[in-house]
């Protein structure tokens, strides 16, 4: 049995997803953010020291292993390695459209989410210098986020491109790990990026995940969610 401790707009809607796409039996455990300063509960740290959302408990089919993971891209193959092979979405290692899988799980995290936190930080937070006025703000984003943005945004959109209306990253019509980390990445990148850096491919990828059986169940368990974090 898998215990997902599910804090309301956060990433754990990856994993919640992916939990439905896979028919996996799971107990949903829900956490509010504080409404001044968005962080999660105390009462996380209790699950996983970095006391942070999502994080599983999986207590294995007869209940005598115990994992605790953190991280929504570690749960994320760490599901599909446990329970997913033999399914749609897992991927065999070392196949042409493994390699692409990787490639886009790990963008997710490793280089787009770390350049749209930023802009959140300054506006949402409000961390940085206030004698600035916002300049130095808006001198990063000029020189550095925005210009970054635009280049991924071209990657990702002739990607989408390549593989065709209908299909995933990795190229078939069922989602695999890169879909479940790059939806809530990519659709925080349409929300904050230049507009020129965003695509109708985009969009309709996005439109396709939210019209599938499995991610709307997801989102009526989790709530309604934005992707603020």
């Amino acid at each position: 049995m898998i215990i997902l401790h599910y804090l309301n707009d956060s990433r754990a809607q990856r994993v919640l997803w992916l939990c439905e796409e896979l028919s996996l039996p799971y107990v949903l455990e829900h956490y509010k953010r504080d409404n001044v300063h968005r962080r999660p509960p105390p009462e996380l740290r209790a699950v996983e020291p970095l006391g942070t959302s999502p994080s599983i408990v999986d207590t294995g089919v007869d209940g005598t292993k115990k994992v605790v993971l953190g991280e929504s891209g570690a749960i994320v193959e760490y599901l599909l390695e446990t329970y997913g092979q033999g399914t749609e979405c897992y991927i065999e290692p070392k196949s042409e459209r493994w390699t692409v899988n990787l490639f886009y799980t790990h963008l997710s995290e490793g280089s787009l989410q770390p350049l749209l936190f930023f802009p959140l930080l300054t506006n949402v937070y409000k961390f940085g210098d206030p004698e600035s006025n916002g300049k130095d703000t808006k001198y990063v984003c000029q020189n550095y986020i925005n210009p970054n943005l635009i280049k991924f945004g071209r990657v990702i959109t002739n990607r989408l491109r390549a593989v065709g209306p209908g299909n995933y990253l990795a190229g078939e019509s069922t989602p695999t790990a890169a879909d479940f980390m790059m939806f809530y990445t990519l659709g925080a990148f349409i929300a904050r990026a230049p507009l020129e850096a965003v695509s109708e491919e985009m969009k309709a990828y996005i439109q396709m995940i939210k019209e599938r059986p499995a991610y709307k169940r997801a989102l009526e368990k989790g709530g309604p969610f934005s992707m603020i974090s």
